[in-house]
């Protein structure tokens, strides 16, 4: 009976080692055949340059599909129309409440009424590119931040609401950098995923002053990321740009419009540049 009972228990013993040991057996054979994907790399601090973040942010946004597309958007009550041309931006606004449409390619600004061509004076041709550029700069970014007149460097991490910044102060050269060339810029890139979620400049045309607006909606119409702001100034004239986001988060701002673009449309661009 010793005997018999024994060899009872060897065989249950064997059975238990069996019963643990195969899993990690199979787990190690699935390790083997099937080894694991090596984790993103964190970039090294000192490598994170102002161009890295620039890349990444347009990466995120789908702004690079500009170059090869014709984008249609609706801001306020206009339409407007940017199409990439030969390495060059056709920038168009229609306000077809008075049937005007005014097209600016190579620094050159036409405006039609009622389908024909009118003169401009030198002031209000100035004044025609300068709000037709600014509309589509803001939103073209972060792609426009690689425009050669760019002067990008990096300034001191930032916070702003508990989540961290990568912050770049942007200056223009005035060769190739428009009417505005003197106008400072800060924008804010979120840490995680690189999306542009603050911005503020300073600008001098029209005796001056500062803007900083704060992401309110994201929307996506194919793999191209239309963002609204509200747009604040500081209730402060001694206020300085770099005190802006410490300004908007001690409710030290004033709101003072809503800015809103409604994608309508992203079609693949047809270029003929003979």
């Amino acid at each position: 009976m010793r005997t018999l009972i024994s060899r009872k228990k060897v065989r249950v013993n064997r059975s238990i080692c069996i019963f643990y040991f195969l899993p990690i057996i199979l787990l190690l054979a699935c390790k083997t055949d099937h080894p694991q994907k090596p984790k993103n790399k964190i970039l090294p601090e000192n490598k994170i340059s102002p161009a890295y973040i620039i890349q990444k942010a347009i990466e995120y946004s789908g702004k690079d599909k500009i170059q090869d597309n014709k984008i249609t958007f609706k801001f306020r009550d206009k339409i407007y129309i940017s199409e990439s041309v030969c390495d060059q931006f056709k920038l168009i606004r229609i306000d077809s409440s008075k049937n005007v449409k005014d097209v600016l390619y190579k620094n050159e600004i036409e405006r039609k009424i009622n389908g024909k061509t009118v003169q401009l004076a030198d002031t209000t041709s100035t004044n025609i590119k300068s709000s037709i550029n600014s509309v589509h700069y803001f939103v073209h970014l972060p792609y426009r931040l690689k425009d050669p007149a760019v002067q990008a460097q990096r300034l001191k991490d930032d916070t702003i609401n508990e989540k961290g910044y990568y912050k770049l102060q942007v200056e223009f050269n005035e060769s190739g950098g428009g009417e505005d060339f003197q106008d400072i810029y800060h924008y804010w890139f979120d840490q995680e995923d690189f999306s542009l979620d603050y911005l503020a400049y300073k600008f001098y045309t029209n005796d001056g002053g500062m803007r900083f607006r704060a992401k309110r909606v994201e929307k996506r119409l194919n793999d191209i990321i239309f963002q609204d702001y509200n747009n604040f100034k500081p209730s402060s004239d001694t206020t300085q740009i770099d005190e802006l986001s410490k300004a908007y988060q001690n409710n030290k701002m004033i709101k003072v419009s809503e800015i809103i673009t409604i994608p309508l449309s992203v079609s693949l661009s047809k270029q003929n540049c003979n």
